[in-house]
C-alpha cells in the first residue's frame, strides 16, 4: 500500500502549510479531514457493509456505508465522492449538497 498524504488543519479547519503521511503521528493540536458517507435509499433504509474480513482493523464488523480520510488538496467533497467510488462503484456527485 502507497503511504497517502495528507494536509493539516488547526481546529478551526484552516489548512496549515504541513502535510503527513497516514503512517505518521498526528502533530499535536493539528488535524486531518476525514468523510464519512451514508447512503439512504428512498425508504430511508441505510446502506451498511461488513469490512473485509483480512483487513487489519475491526475485520468482520459491520460499518457504515464508506469512509476515510481526505488525501493532499481534496476537499471534504471530493474525498466523499472518491471514496464512494473506490469502496462502491457508485459514481456521486456532492455539487449543492450540504454535508454535515
Amino acid at each position: 500500500m502507497n503511504d497517502e498524504i495528507w494536509d493539516l488543519y488547526t481546529q478551526d479547519r484552516v489548512k496549515t502549510n504541513q502535510k503527513m503521511m497516514r503512517s505518521e503521528k498526528i502533530p499535536s493540536h493539528l488535524y486531518h479531514l476525514a468523510v464519512h458517507i451514508c447512503l439512504f435509499n428512498d425508504r430511508d433504509e441505510m446502506l451498511i457493509q461488513q469490512r473485509f474480513k483480512k483487513r487489519k482493523t475491526w475485520s468482520g464488523l459491520w460499518d457504515m456505508s464508506d469512509g476515510d480520510s481526505a488525501l493532499m488538496n481534496e476537499t471534504s467533497y471530493m474525498a466523499a465522492e472518491r471514496e464512494v467510488y473506490e469502496e462502491l462503484g457508485i459514481q456521486l456527485s456532492l455539487k449543492d449538497i450540504r454535508l454535515f
